[in-house]
């Protein structure tokens, strides 16, 4: 008489997709805040290196952050308004126009870089 012995290895697979997600996000994350970087306009270069990336792991989901915590990012990235006529000490100039369009840094980095990030993401599930 033989016997059939039936095991699970489910744990093993999640296990290798976390890895898998994990190490995704971190060549991603190093891979467009690079492209960031280099996209970013220069003033004092704060903004610059401020850029950085980081995952978030809650146990569902991995989440992918890039980014910068320097205050003014939004207004570089997307554009701002300004009152024409006001005088800026710091550059010494009065303001001419109302709308200052954006530079963005942030976005191009990933949406230029689809395919790129496409086999990054595809080559840590083989």
């Amino acid at each position: 008489m033989s016997s059939v012995s039936v095991s699970s290895n489910l744990y093993l697979v999640k296990a290798a997709s976390k890895e898998a997600m994990v190490n995704a996000a971190i060549s991603v994350g190093m891979l467009t805040s690079g492209y960031a970087r280099d996209l970013c306009p220069v003033d004092t270069g704060r903004l610059r290196g401020s850029i950085t990336h980081a995952y978030n792991d809650d146990g569902q989901q991995v989440t992918l952050l890039v980014g910068t915590d320097v205050y003014y990012a939004p207004y570089v990235e997307l554009g701002h308004h300004q009152q024409p006529g006001r005088y800026v000490p710091a550059i010494g100039k009065r303001l001419v126009r109302s709308w200052v369009p954006g530079k963005p840094f942030i976005r191009p980095s990933f949406e230029n870089h689809r395919d790129e990030i496409e086999a990054i993401i595809l080559s840590c599930f083989e």
